[in-house]
């Protein structure tokens, strides 16, 4: 800045349209909606997301690294592996074809589920919680006696 010296002032007021405050609202909200998602709209979501990383036009071409990231991202949505591939497929195919995708090719990809990890991260701790249980009521006869 040629030698001159910025100052920044903060000032009062209400935020505006497009503020950072009404950034976060919207954020907020749409985490709000995005929590109830249904299964077709998982499946629509994952299809949107394959589309933005298309390469090449009409070609519809996907790099494997970015194929590997998709297919990763498809699964924390809760769809299986070879459901995350076959919606590449279908978006890939429309891509070539100059369609765009709509529901009714969507529904013969299965329906997403709830991710496994979770029921197994549920799983661990409730065993790490009995195992505690069961060492300190050993603990305490212990010290009892």
């Amino acid at each position: 800045m040629g030698g001159r010296a910025c100052t920044l002032r903060l000032v009062g007021g209400r935020p505006r349209d497009g503020s950072a405050g009404d950034a976060r609202s919207r954020v907020a909200s749409a985490n709000v909606e995005s929590a109830s998602l249904s299964a077709s709209d998982v499946r629509a979501a994952f299809a949107i997301e394959v589309a933005g990383s298309l390469e090449g036009g009409r070609a519809a071409l996907l790099r494997p690294e970015v194929r590997r990231r998709l297919i990763a991202s498809g699964v924390d949505m809760g769809l299986r592996e070879f459901d995350s591939n076959l919606v590449i497929a279908i978006v890939q195919d429309a891509a070539r074809a100059g369609e765009r995708v709509d529901d009714g090719r969507l529904a013969m990809v299965g329906t997403a589920r709830r991710p496994e990890r979770v029921w197994r991260a549920a799983a661990i701790l409730g065993w790490t919680l009995a195992l505690a249980l069961v060492i300190a009521t050993v603990l305490a006869s212990w010290v009892r006696d």
